[in-house]
Formats: C-alpha cells, structure tokens, sequence
C-alpha cells in the first residue's frame, strides 16, 4: 500500500481519512446496501453502521472543499469496508479516489482553454 499511496500523491491527490461509521442512509442510496451492518452502541447517532464503501466520505469531503470555494479537488482514501458473508463479519482494504475540477492545475505558461477538462 505504501507505493499506491506514494504514486496517488505523485499525481497531485491528497489522502482523507474518514470514519468507518457512516450513516445508514449514504449505505442505501450510495452502495444500494439495504442490510448494513449496525452498531449496537455507536459514536453518534447518525453514524450507526459501518461503511461497504469509502465513496460516502469521500463525497463528504468534496463538498467541505466546495463549501470553501475549491475550484479544483482530488481526493483518495486507503481504508477498509465492511461486510456480512455467512454470519461473519469481514473487513476488506479498499483505494477509491475523486477528481473534480480541471484537469491540470492552473499554469501561468497555460491559457485557460488548454488546462481545462472537456469531459
């Protein structure tokens, strides 16, 4: 993991860290995991059962990084996702990551036309 981790901030990505209690509601709509595992005592009401994904934290942090006006943001998690198979419960090591924004960052030597994504 140490080079998959150095290879993502090569490219300009930085690392989050998220919980791995999340709310039940980013398990259904974001996963379509309609049986989640739950928490018999969580940390806080809204983060009742652990995550199947890391997509929920990561768009978590996209919109802090809108919210402050961010015009260009790539995020990666390294952390683990948990699920139910045959009574047991297992826990996996994911990589997922978001790129929002331009393409490259903005560049003195570039007109604007040039660094920005057609996607």
């Amino acid at each position: 993991m140490p080079r998959l981790r150095q290879a993502l901030v090569m490219r300009d990505y930085q690392e989050t860290i998220n919980y791995a209690f999340v709310e039940e509601a980013w398990e259904r709509d974001l996963c379509a995991n309609i049986t989640p595992i739950t928490l018999k005592n969580p940390i806080a009401s809204q983060m009742k059962v652990m995550r199947s994904s890391l997509l929920g934290g990561l768009l978590a942090a996209l919109r802090t990084n809108l919210a402050r006006k961010q015009p260009r943001v790539r995020l990666f998690e390294l952390g683990g996702c948990f699920s139910a198979e045959q009574g047991a419960y297992i826990q996996r090591e994911r990589v997922a990551g978001l790129a929002y924004g331009t393409a490259l960052s903005e560049q003195w030597e570039l007109k604007r036309a040039m660094w920005t994504s057609t996607m």
